[in-house]
């Protein structure tokens, strides 16, 4: 028993210095660099403000914004191809329940003829 909970503090030792080396990138690989990208894309918590404050369209069209000025070829291609599919579940979210937009009446203003 005492062998379990040895390896289980050990590998949760070992998952926190990978986990601690992969969100500082010291010493950092390519490959450690799109999982990070990957896994900041996936908690952004930025997003959940911006949805909040602007609506999901807007959120995704400054994403694709971001990609589109991004000067890596790779990681351009990637997150373009990550905002797209993001656009297209929008997109059949929206078509497949339909969204009733508040409408605002304007009053008329009346007027009086006066003599």
């Amino acid at each position: 028993m005492t062998l379990v909970i040895a390896m289980l503090v050990l590998s949760s030792v070992f998952m926190y210095v990978m986990a601690h080396s992969l969100i500082q990138g010291h010493n950092s690989v390519a490959f450690e660099f799109s999982i990070k990208l990957k896994l900041s894309d996936f908690y952004a918590q930025s997003e959940d403000d911006q949805v909040e404050k602007y609506g999901k369209a807007h959120a995704i069209v400054m994403d694709l914004a971001e990609a589109i000025s991004e000067q890596d070829q790779i990681l351009q291609y990637e997150q373009t191809q990550v905002a797209f599919q993001r656009a297209e579940s929008y997109s059949h979210q929206v078509k497949s329940n339909r969204i009733d937009l508040p409408i605002v009446r304007q009053h008329k203003a009346l007027l009086k003829v006066v003599k």
